[in-house]
């Protein structure tokens, strides 16, 4: 994984950055002065992930606040800085509160190729809660668009009836004016036309309205579509990794731990984080047997096999009879 780091004066969010480039994903990630890190704009755009992703962490004291507001006044960033840019139009940001800490510990070991693993499950799982996030706002945005064009078009249909009367109107008013000249007058001609006028102008924009909703019906569906291809793509992707492999992951990253950090042994256990082979000693057998693979660190207890001590005690019990006899033989 390569990584190019920029300081605060060389940046422009005025945090310290550092781009991390590798096969499987790319990323940037904004660090505070001391170190800590605060966020990580996720770049891998693919088939499963189209939009950039943004990984923080939620407030601890209000975890119902958003992203934006977080950023803005935790951090004194503008948005704009932060939100993908395609020419001169914002593109969609994905958000997530969650596995922050992967990317952290992915700088602190770059060659990890568990973690870097881990990276890339975590955002195809995320990928796919998006997709179905996304889906159900689609979902509900034809169906107001659907609402749209029925009740446009039930008020297109009562337009036009006006404009019908209105024409039919003016047409009465035209015929007679003809006859009797006398018997029209510019207001009642004038009120007949702005009547007229209006109905059209109803009209164009009833006409309008359900054009505009037929067309964001047509994306919606297209945009369905698409959601539901990505989402079976995903779920194939995800179908890779078997629950055992998923748990190979989680059981490795722990056995690594273990080797870095040595707890105390429990009272009255013979417990032991981790023993070499050559450390084993050769009088006993031994079965490494985890307490719970859930815990951090990860106690084993070291357990002589249960026949080893049964021939032991078997075989001491030979030899005090084996001595008896004799010592029985020489005193007769």
């Amino acid at each position: 994984m390569k990584q190019t780091w920029r300081d605060k004066n060389s940046s422009p969010t005025g945090l310290i950055e550092c781009d991390a480039v590798h096969s499987l994903f790319n990323f940037t990630a904004f660090y505070a002065d001391h170190g800590h890190l605060l966020f990580v704009l996720d770049k891998t755009c693919d088939q499963i992930t189209p939009n950039v992703r943004l990984i923080l962490n939620k407030d601890p004291k209000n975890p119902d606040r958003k992203w934006d507001e977080i950023l803005s006044k935790d951090y004194g960033l503008d948005l704009q800085q932060i939100r993908p840019k395609k020419g001169h139009l914002f593109q969609k940001l994905d958000i997530e509160y969650d596995n922050l800490s992967v990317y952290e510990r992915a700088f602190d070991n770059p060659k990890d190729d568990i973690l870097l693993n881990r990276i890339v499950i975590n955002k195809e799982k995320a990928a796919f809660a998006h997709a179905l996030k996304r889906m159900e706002e689609e979902r509900y945005g034809l169906e107001k668009a659907e609402e749209t064009v029925e009740g446009s078009m039930n008020a297109l249909k009562a337009v036009r009836k006006s404009l019908a009367l209105a024409q039919a109107r003016m047409q009465k008013l035209k015929a007679l004016k003809k006859e009797h000249p006398h018997k029209v007058d510019e207001e009642k001609e004038s009120r007949a036309l702005e009547l007229l006028y209006k109905a059209i102008e109803k009209e164009k924009i009833r006409e309008r309205r359900v054009k505009r909703a037929k067309v964001r019906i047509e994306k919606s569906r297209r945009e369905l579509d698409a959601i539901h291809a990505r989402l079976q793509l995903i779920q194939e992707r995800l179908d890779k990794h078997s629950e055992q492999e998923l748990k190979f992951f989680q059981i490795e990253r722990q056995k690594q731990d273990l080797v870095k950090e040595y707890a105390k042994p429990d009272a009255g256990l013979k417990d032991v984080l981790y023993q070499k082979p050559s450390e084993v000693p050769h009088s006993s057998k031994v079965q490494l047997k985890p307490t719970n693979l859930s815990q951090n660190p990860i106690h084993y207890r070291i357990t002589s096999h249960p026949s080893v001590d049964l021939y032991y005690y078997l075989h001491w019990l030979l030899i005090a009879l084996l001595f008896g006899v004799i010592i029985l033989a020489i005193l007769s």
